[in-house]
C-alpha cells in the first residue's frame, strides 16, 4: 500500500488531513463490501473487463478515466480486486465536500481530497503530488466534470501536468460507460461496463517531463476513447 503518508494541506485556514494508506485501505474496503451487496439491488450492475498485468503494479500509479457520474470513483474502486497493490485509491473531490467536519472526515477517510476551485492548478494538485511521491494511487478524470451522456467530453491539463510532474509514475487508463444511468431504482438496474487498459508511461509514449501538457492531454484522451469504444 505504500509509504505511510499524513499529508496537511492549507488553504483559506482550512485543514486537510489525508489519513494514513492503512486506515483508507480499511475504510475503502468495508465500503466496496457493502456497494457489491447493495449495488445490483439499487444503483447499478457493474460489468468489469479487467486489465493485463496491473494489479502487479508497485510504486505510484495514476489512473485515468472518463467521467459519467458521483458514483465513479466507486465504480473504479470496485473494478479492482480486494487485494490488489493499487489500493488505496486516492481521488478528488469538490471541496465544499470537505467544509464542515463530519462530512470532511467522512470523505478523507473514504480516500477523497478537495480540489481547490478558482484557486489555480498548482494548490490543486498539492495533494496528489504529495501522493504520489509517497508512492500511493491517485485517481484523475481528465475530462474535470461529469459528462452524463455517451459522449467524451474534452481533456483538461490537470491529468497532464501531474504525469509530466511525476514522469516515473505508472498509468493506467480506463473506460467507464452508462453510469449517468444510475438511479435510486429498486431492481431496475442499469448495466454499467468497465474496461481497464493495458498500462503505460510517457516514456512509452515517447514523451518525457518536457512534453507539452496538451499533447499528452490529447493522448490521454485518445487511450481513453479506444477503451471506451469497444465496451
Amino acid at each position: 500500500m505504500g509509504k505511510p503518508i499524513a499529508l496537511l494541506y492549507n488553504n483559506k485556514s482550512k485543514n486537510y488531513i489525508l489519513n494514513e494508506p492503512w486506515l483508507v485501505a480499511i475504510v475503502q474496503f468495508v465500503f466496496s463490501c457493502i456497494s457489491k451487496v447493495l449495488a445490483p439491488i439499487f444503483w447499478m450492475s457493474l460489468v468489469v473487463e479487467p486489465g493485463v498485468g496491473v494489479n502487479q503494479i508497485n510504486g505510484k500509479v495514476i489512473i485515468l478515466a472518463n467521467h459519467k457520474s458521483y458514483f465513479d470513483p466507486l465504480i473504479v474502486a470496485n473494478s479492482f480486486p480486494m487485494w490488489s497493490r493499487l489500493r488505496p485509491i486516492y481521488f478528488f473531490s469538490k471541496d465544499e465536500l470537505f467544509v464542515k467536519p463530519v462530512s470532511r472526515l467522512f470523505f478523507l477517510l473514504g480516500g477523497a481530497f478537495p480540489v481547490f476551485y478558482g484557486s489555480g492548478m498548482e494548490n490543486s494538485l498539492a495533494i496528489p503530488q504529495g501522493l504520489l511521491r509517497a508512492g500511493q494511487t491517485v485517481l484523475i478524470f481528465p475530462e474535470g466534470r461529469c459528462i452524463r451522456d455517451e459522449s467524451l467530453g474534452e481533456g483538461f491539463l490537470g491529468a497532464a501536468t501531474l504525469a509530466l510532474n511525476n514522469p516515473d509514475a505508472c498509468i493506467v487508463p480506463m473506460a467507464i460507460r452508462g453510469a449517468y444511468k444510475i438511479g435510486w431504482r429498486f431492481m431496475r438496474v442499469p448495466k454499467v461496463p468497465v474496461k481497464i487498459g493495458e498500462p503505460f508511461t510517457l516514456a512509452d509514449l515517447g514523451f518525457d517531463s518536457t512534453t507539452d501538457p496538451k499533447v499528452v492531454t490529447k493522448k490521454f484522451m485518445e487511450r481513453i476513447k479506444s477503451i471506451y469504444d469497444t465496451i
